[in-house]
C-alpha cells in the first residue's frame, strides 16, 4: 500500500496582528482568512487553496511550519497517521491563529481514535476517523467559529480524506517509499517550490533525485524540462542514449518531460515522475493536488523513448547521476 505525506507551501503576506483570547498574537492569514472562507463557501476551493499559500511562504508561515506542523506531522506519520495537513491548517487559519504545541494536540485528539486488535486491549493504536467524523468532532471546540457558516459539503471538500491512497488512479502497486514530508520537496530547499511550481516534472525530479541521493545534487538544471539534457552536461554531468538506473531521462518538443529512474534490469525500466496524470497543473498547485499526479510506470526502452511522441514530444537522452552509466543496473 502506498502512503505518501503532504506538507505546505505559498508566497508572501502581511503581518498584521490581532487580539484573540485576550492576547496580542500575529494575525494568521494576513486579513485573507474572509476571503478563503467565503471562496469555501462558495465551492471554489482553488481560488482558497491559492489565497491561503499566500501565508505560508512568508516569514511568518514557515516558522510555523518549521517549529510546529513539520516537527507535529513527523510524529504522526511515525505513528502511521498520514494526515492531510488541511484538517491542521483551516481550524487556525480561519480562527486567524497560529498553531502551537497544545493546538495541535487538541486537534490530533479530534481526528484519531484508540483501536484495539482484541477484546484484551493489549495491542491499541491510534487510527484516523473520516472526515465527516472529523467535522462533528471539530463542531464540538471553539476551532469550529472560524468554520461557521460553510456547509459540510464545503468543508469535507476542502479538507480532503485523511489518507492518500490512489490505488489505480495514483501511483500503482509498486512500494514507492517517498517522503513528501521531507526536506527535499519543500520550500526552502526545493527552487521549484520557491518559484511556485509545485507539482512539475522539474520539481518532482528535483526532489526526488536529492532524497534518494542524500542532496548531493543540488545543482541540478533549473529551466525548462527540455533544456535539462544540455545543461546539465555543460554543468560536467555524463549523459547518453542508454538507460541507467537512479539516472534523470529528458524528453524534448511541446510535450517536454523529465522522469527520474528507479530502476532498470536490462529489459524493464521503470520511472516515476511528476505532473503525469493526463491534466497538466498550473503554477501554485497545491502538494494534494502535485502527489495526485505522481506516478510510476514500467516499460521496456522502446516503450520509454516514444512514449512523448503522440504530443509532439521526443526522446532526448539519459542523465546519469552515478558518473558514466553502468550497464549493469541491477
Amino acid at each position: 500500500m502506498v502512503k505518501t505525506k503532504t506538507m505546505i507551501y505559498g508566497f508572501a503576506a502581511i503581518l498584521v496582528f490581532s487580539l484573540i483570547a485576550g492576547a496580542v498574537v500575529p494575525s494568521l492569514s494576513g486579513g485573507n482568512s474572509s476571503f478563503v472562507k467565503e471562496s469555501i463557501i462558495s465551492g471554489d476551493t482553488t481560488s482558497a487553496s491559492e489565497i491561503m499559500q499566500t501565508y505560508f511562504s512568508s516569514n511568518n508561515g514557515t516558522e510555523d511550519y518549521q517549529n510546529f506542523y513539520e516537527p507535529f506531522l513527523s510524529e504522526l506519520y511515525s505513528e502511521n497517521i498520514y494526515v492531510n495537513i488541511m484538517w491542521l491548517i483551516l481550524p487556525h487559519y480561519l480562527n486567524d491563529q497560529r498553531p502551537t504545541g497544545e493546538s495541535l494536540e487538541q486537534l490530533k485528539s479530534l481526528f484519531t481514535k484508540e483501536v484495539c486488535e482484541d477484546e484484551s486491549q493489549q495491542s491499541c493504536g491510534s487510527v484516523i476517523v473520516s472526515s465527516e467524523e472529523y467535522l462533528e468532532n471539530l463542531k464540538k471546540t471553539d476551532f469550529y467559529k472560524g468554520l461557521e457558516n460553510i456547509s459540510d459539503e464545503n468543508l469535507i471538500q476542502f479538507l480532503g480524506t485523511s489518507l492518500y491512497d490512489p490505488g489505480d488512479e495514483g501511483m500503482g502497486s509498486i512500494d514507492f517509499p517517498a517522503n513528501y514530508y521531507g526536506e527535499t520537496y519543500r520550500s526552502p530547499f526545493n527552487p521549484f517550490s520557491n518559484a511556485g511550481w509545485t507539482g512539475q516534472c522539474t520539481w518532482y525530479v528535483y526532489a526526488r533525485v536529492n532524497e534518494v541521493n542524500n542532496k548531493r545534487f543540488q545543482d541540478l538544471p533549473l529551466g525548462d524540462a527540455r533544456t535539462w539534457y544540455e545543461t546539465a552536461a555543460a554543468k560536467g554531468y555524463s549523459v547518453g542514449q542508454a538507460p541507467a538506473k537512479n539516472s534523470i531521462v529528458v524528453w524534448g518538443g511541446d510535450l517536454q518531460h523529465v522522469a527520474y529512474v528507479e530502476s532498470y534490469d536490462g529489459e524493464t525500466i521503470t520511472i516515476s515522475e511528476g505532473n503525469a496524470s493526463g491534466t497538466s497543473l498550473l503554477k501554485w498547485t497545491t502538494l494534494e493536488k502535485a502527489i495526485q499526479s505522481i506516478r510510476i510506470n514500467s516499460g521496456d526502452i522502446s516503450w520509454l523513448i516514444n512514449r512523448q511522441s503522440n504530443g509532439g514530444g521526443y526522446f532526448i537522452g539519459f542523465i546519469y547521476l552515478d558518473g558514466d552509466v553502468n550497464t549493469d543496473n541491477e
